[in-house]
């Protein structure tokens, strides 16, 4: 049971740095390729499929910051792991990542994706333009922030920092 929690908790970490890595190096500029907006004929439509597909992305790292908590909290309370504050801390700060961009700054850039393609008239489009490209900005560095937290949380999922048991038990917990 213990070596099972614990390759749930390194699949979860690795498929949740994974995602991060495959989102922001290959299918999110996929969206604004050449190819992608000849198929689409139009720039804006580009725009509203890499929307939605980030919308979908946020579920997902909400889901992985969830199955790593539960993760750490199995550690503790079953294999009796000493709880981390630096991992506990990593992963609030992952979650508040992935919250304030998926909750905060994700409905802000669609307001000002569609401003900025059908809003009124030309300054109006413009004025979006550039209030659109300064939070994306701001979103690609904490994209940039969380793929970093990411590697640094899958490396302490990988290898943690201490295999003493809580208890002091006659047990410890295998790799």
């Amino acid at each position: 049971m213990i070596q099972l929690l614990r390759f749930l908790g390194v699949a979860n970490a690795g498929g949740w740095l994974g995602a991060a890595v495959f989102v922001t190096f290959f299918s999110g500029p996929a969206f604004f390729s050449a190819e992608m907006i000849n198929a689409l004929k139009y720039k804006y439509y580009a725009g509203v499929a890499a929307q939605i597909f980030l919308n979908r992305y946020f579920i997902f790292l909400g889901f992985c910051a969830f199955i790593a908590l539960t993760h750490i909290v199995a550690e503790w309370l079953y294999a009796g792991r000493k709880l981390s504050r630096v991992t506990l801390v990593l992963w609030a700060a992952l979650t508040a990542l992935i919250l304030i961009g998926g909750v905060g700054l994700q409905p802000k850039l669609h307001r000002l994706h569609d401003a900025m393609y059908l809003g009124g008239n030309a300054a109006q489009q413009s004025e979006a333009a550039k209030t659109f490209y300064f939070w994306h900005g701001l979103s690609q560095a904490g994209n940039l922030l969380l793929l970093i937290g990411l590697v640094f949380f899958f490396w302490r999922t990988l290898f943690p920092a201490s295999e003493t048991p809580r208890s002091g038990g006659h047990w410890k917990f295998r790799s």
